[in-house]
């Protein structure tokens, strides 16, 4: 073989091998950079997505911006109660009761103020930035010309997952006792009974999921508060492995309070892998498998109320 040929040889040889540490090391710097995307935006990282409202009226130096607009960038909803100044706003079930012109806002049993009252105007709700920071924790921007603001809202994490530990229940004996499966016969009756967010049956002749559980237990002489999140402090705390007919569940709601371990709908447990809840309009209250995405990714925990 030639001396020219060998040469031809070599080089060619240099360049696959310089091809093939080029491709190897790419791959392996788009592996770390698909490792380190994923590390950045795990289960335990924020996001957050501004979203830009315009002022509607200054009360003073205090900006006003549509309530509806805010509550709907966080995926709750207002309602106010016909006839009345009261407004209702929650997702799932009602969290907080506001008077409008007031500073005052009933937190499930608390009662908390606000550093500017929720005002009404061409029967309007609106509410000030800093009214919103107070109320739901999220971060405001006033422009300078206070024409609009930007509300920092904490995005939904589909990879959202609960990492709390769970206590095993060492024993019931302060719970009171009820017939479980007499309870679940009698949930089970109003089967269909419409959602409405901050109903009370039977005065509004339907339910929300906090007023549902309460209600249910409430006829077995079991009182539990009003909202989701605080039914989560009663009773025991137990494990799924654990769980037994009439159980609690409950469940975050991706990008809706400061952080995703806060219960925001609440259900009770069927057996076999199933609840007993309401949570959709036009669907009620219903059996449904807990395997479902929604509730698999969001569960939080469950707590023994009853024995």
């Amino acid at each position: 073989m030639s001396r020219w040929l060998k040469s031809i040889i070599g080089i060619a040889v240099v360049l696959a091998l310089s091809i093939g540490v080029y491709s190897f090391l790419s791959q392996d710097e788009d592996r770390w950079n698909h490792a380190r995307d994923r590390a950045e935006t795990g289960p335990d990282r924020v996001t957050t997505e501004e979203v830009k409202l315009d002022v509607t009226f200054n009360r003073g130096k205090t900006p006003y911006v549509p309530l509806d607009r805010v509550v709907q960038t966080i995926g709750y909803r207002a309602h106010r109660q016909p006839g009345t100044q009261t407004i209702q706003i929650g997702g799932a079930g009602l969290e907080y009761t506001i008077d409008t012109g007031s500073r005052k806002v009933y937190d499930g049993e608390r009662v908390r103020s606000l550093p500017d009252p929720v005002m009404i105007r061409d029967d309007t709700e609106f509410i000030s930035p800093r009214s919103i920071e107070r109320l739901f924790g999220l971060r405001t921007k006033t422009q300078p010309d206070r024409k609009a603001i930007t509300l920092q809202h904490r995005a939904a994490n589909p990879h959202n997952e609960a990492r709390t530990p769970i206590r095993k229940v060492a024993n019931g004996d302060s719970l009171p006792e009820i017939d479980q499966q007499q309870l679940l016969k009698y949930a089970s009756k109003f089967k269909g009974v419409d959602y409405e967010f901050g109903a009370e049956y039977p005065d509004n002749g339907q339910f929300d999921c906090s007023s549902f559980t309460r209600y249910v237990y409430r006829h077995f002489d079991v009182d539990l508060p009003r909202v989701a999140r605080d039914q989560a402090k009663e009773g025991v705390r137990v494990s799924q492995e654990e769980l037994r007919p009439g159980d609690l569940l409950f469940f975050s709601v991706p990008g809706r309070f400061k952080n995703n371990h806060i219960p925001g709908h609440v259900g009770i447990y069927w057996g076999d892998g199933k609840m007993i809840h309401t949570l959709e309009e036009g669907v009620g209250v219903t059996v449904e498998s807990l395997n479902k995405e929604k509730f698999r990714n969001n569960y939080l925990t469950a707590r023994r109320v009853a024995q």
